[in-house]
């Protein structure tokens, strides 16, 4: 008699996401500013022509991909992997929240996906500060600053 059996992989199937990674900043002190930007699975920076039209995320970056149209530089995908390999630890990282009372100071801050699931790394408002305390979101927001300055200004 021969026996087969089927062995299932220990890993989640994981469909390729679209998008990884966002940076968004929003004030209406002094009047609109707005900027927004996203990296998506092909390593591609990419902001929204529409920059008058504020994207609020829900239920993950994927249904909304569409609305960054303009590629401003690529990061290298064995960088872009090496990055990505650090979100799902960062998902597990303590994230520490202070609350605030600041005046006119908008919000900004940086987000890693992860499927549907929005990963908070850092947030300034108005309201709060979050900051997310594991030792891979620490370094996904060091390197996500240093892209924020490679970008033009206004982005």
């Amino acid at each position: 008699m021969i026996l087969l059996v089927a062995m299932g992989s220990c890993e989640e199937d994981q469909d390729e996401q679209q998008a990884y990674f966002e940076y968004f900043g929003v004030n209406h002190a002094w009047g609109f500013q707005y900027s927004h930007w996203i990296i998506d699975g092909a390593g591609n920076v990419r902001v929204s022509s529409y920059a008058d039209s504020v994207v609020w995320l829900s239920g993950g970056m994927d249904p909304h991909i569409s609305k960054f149209d303009s590629v401003i530089f690529q990061v290298p995908k064995t960088e872009l992997d090496s990055q990505i390999a650090k979100i799902w630890p960062a998902s597990k990282g303590p994230v520490e929240t202070i609350e605030q009372h600041r005046n006119d100071f908008g919000a900004y801050g940086f987000n890693a996906f992860y499927q549907d699931k929005i990963i908070p790394l850092s947030l300034r408002s108005d309201t709060e500060d979050k900051t997310n305390n594991s030792t891979e979101g620490a370094q996904l927001i060091l390197w996500l600053q240093a892209l924020q300055e490679k970008l033009p200004k206004g982005n």
